[in-house]
């Protein structure tokens, strides 16, 4: 069996449509607390050893996901101790949610290969490599959330040799899932059951540490 990056993203992200237009809307919501809430403090209270961008983003998902709307999502929260935030749907996939890396060489960010049909498929065996990250990005002169993707990534635990190998937007928060409407099944999010990732079982065996500092 084999499986392309960029059908595994797009496979994830019709399955949890719903959940994942909520985790966008949440980041959207913690960027710009995180940019208010930074903002006039002096520069000593800044940095590694003070709060960053990354860090309140962070700590505004832990809040966001523990509510009562995210509970009834197919997704939840199975880390929120540390440095990182983690989703699941105790079955078929872990995600992570980073803010965007940096290209070692270049410092610009670090985006995946546009060229699809330049990528070879997964083997069966290259599954366990694969990890799926939300990354998320914004700048200081923006002070907004700029981009909300789904990745996959190989290597995500060595900064010099992390790749995205593929990666698409997420889909935005509908009324639905921000509980302002019901779903179709008189919750807050509607839960897509559909069966895309069956053949895909086991995809992403997920284990380590997080030292990303968002």
């Amino acid at each position: 069996m084999e499986l392309h990056p960029w059908k595994l993203v797009a496979a994830v992200l019709k399955r949890h449509r719903a959940a994942l237009g909520l985790v966008h809307g949440y980041l959207d919501l913690s960027v710009e607390d995180a940019y208010r809430r930074l903002d006039g403090l002096r520069s000593d209270d800044l940095g590694p050893h003070g709060l960053t961008v990354g860090g309140v983003v962070r700590d505004g998902m832990r809040e966001r996901t523990a509510c009562e709307v995210f509970q009834q999502c197919s997704l939840s929260v199975v880390r929120k101790s540390g440095n990182g935030v983690w989703l699941t749907d105790g079955r078929y996939v872990s995600i992570r949610i980073r803010r965007r890396p940096k290209d070692v060489r270049t410092g610009l960010p670090l985006r995946a290969n546009s060229d699809q049909e330049s990528l070879p498929e997964l083997g069966f065996s290259m599954l366990g490599q694969i990890t799926l990250v939300i990354f998320w990005s914004s700048s200081l002169q923006s002070k907004v959330l700029d981009r909300a993707v789904l990745a996959a990534v190989t290597h995500v635990e060595d900064r010099n040799r992390l790749t995205i190998v593929a990666e698409s937007e997420l889909p935005l928060a509908t009324a639905a899932s921000l509980g302002l409407v019901p779903g179709p099944d008189g919750g807050a999010a509607a839960v897509d059951e559909d069966d895309d990732l069956d053949e895909f079982w086991p995809m992403v065996e997920q284990g380590g540490g997080d030292d990303d500092p968002a």
